[in-house]
């Protein structure tokens, strides 16, 4: 197979002599060898954009701004110009605290992307505690913690939620009572809401409304569901 060549100035790019073996481990060393690849081309490209805003390149290239050269590089190479916005902020923040990066043994495989937010968590978070998130969480956890989130809906990792007949308690103080006046029917619902709510709480999960206007969009809905769920979480590993 030889090798993946960049046509442009037949410079050696990817070694695919392992796709013509047959060894699971030549096969897995060389689709490893290709993902680090990614993710050091992404940052190679991440700097590369940095030093030229710096430098202010674009001016050389008759540009009157870093965006309008990015646009144009991105068209030149049919890239989203989106992604290489992000490349530029990456860059950006890989070039600015690179000493505590490495200090921090922070590297490429770690998630690139989450550099984008490292300015910002340091401005309101320990940098110690920064620096450790930002190796450990994931992309939209360490988003959240950037931006000061909290995980209100499952109210404190320590709480305890516990449903005695119409009350629900929290950490043993009665938060909820349901009215013995709505009826059987709207006291049986009510209370199927308050489990329903408590035990996703208690696993950490998030709640939100969904409004269907009748049985056929409900039952729409549950068959549809399970693809909305996967392209959703799909999405949230590419950010």
């Amino acid at each position: 197979m030889g090798k993946l060549i960049n046509t442009q100035n037949n410079t050696d790019i990817i070694d695919l002599d392992y796709l013509q073996s047959d060894d699971p481990a030549e096969i897995d060393r060389g689709i490893r060898r290709s993902l680090k690849g990614i993710h050091i081309s992404v940052l190679s490209s991440a700097l590369g954009l940095a030093k030229a805003k710096m430098n202010k390149v674009f001016k050389s290239y008759g540009f009157d701004s870093m965006n309008a050269y990015i646009i144009e590089r991105a068209k030149e190479y049919n890239m989203d110009v989106s992604n290489m916005r992000k490349w530029l902020k990456i860059g950006e923040a890989y070039t600015k605290y690179k000493s505590e990066l490495d200090d921090a043994g922070f590297n490429e495989v770690h998630g690139l992307n989450k550099l984008r937010y490292l300015k910002k968590a340091l401005s309101s978070c320990p940098k110690e505690e920064v620096y450790e998130n930002i190796k450990s969480m994931t992309f939209d956890d360490f988003y959240d913690y950037a931006n000061g989130k909290k995980d209100e809906d499952a109210i404190n990792e320590n709480s305890s939620i516990e449903i005695k007949g119409n009350v629900t308690f929290i950490n043993g103080k009665r938060a909820v009572i349901i009215s013995n006046d709505l009826g059987k029917n709207a006291t049986r619902f009510f209370k199927k809401l308050m489990e329903i709510g408590c035990e996703s709480l208690n696993r950490g999960l998030h709640l939100m409304p969904v409004f269907l206007h009748n049985r056929r969009e409900v039952e729409r809905f549950r068959r549809m569901l399970p693809d909305i769920l996967k392209a959703i979480r799909s999405s949230s590993r590419k950010k």
